[in-house]
């Protein structure tokens, strides 16, 4: 398998896995293709936000569990206001890539799922 092969089926195998796992995870709205048999589709990177919780709030969180996530708009103003996010602080993005884990995916899933619980 070529590079780019490798690269692209491991990043579909993280996608997922973060997808299957995000569904579980009450309080998480994402924006995309959330249907794992369509990964190919998409990229490993995640617009969502946990309900109640501001996306600072949230990466601030995720901070403190060392885990590191961006939130407001990334540079993408014009989609940010069209989906009406930008002014309550855009959204978390999260992001894998090639040399992320399966048990990095999970523990972002985890934490994910401690914080829509309420555990901070």
């Amino acid at each position: 398998m070529r590079g780019m092969d490798a690269i692209q089926k491991h990043e579909r195998v993280l996608i997922r896995r973060f997808l299957r796992r995000l569904a579980d995870v009450p309080g998480i709205r994402l924006w995309g293709i959330a249907d794992p048999s369509r990964a190919h589709e998409r990229t490993p990177t995640f617009a969502i936000r946990l309900q109640g919780c501001s996306p600072r709030a949230t990466t601030e969180a995720l901070g403190h569990r060392g885990i590191f996530a961006w939130d407001g708009n990334y540079f993408a103003l014009a989609i940010m206001e069209r989906l009406g996010l930008e002014a309550t602080g855009g959204a978390v993005r999260v992001g894998f890539c090639h040399y992320n884990t399966i048990q990095e995916v999970d523990r972002v899933v985890d934490e994910l799922a401690a914080l829509s619980q309420g555990a901070a």
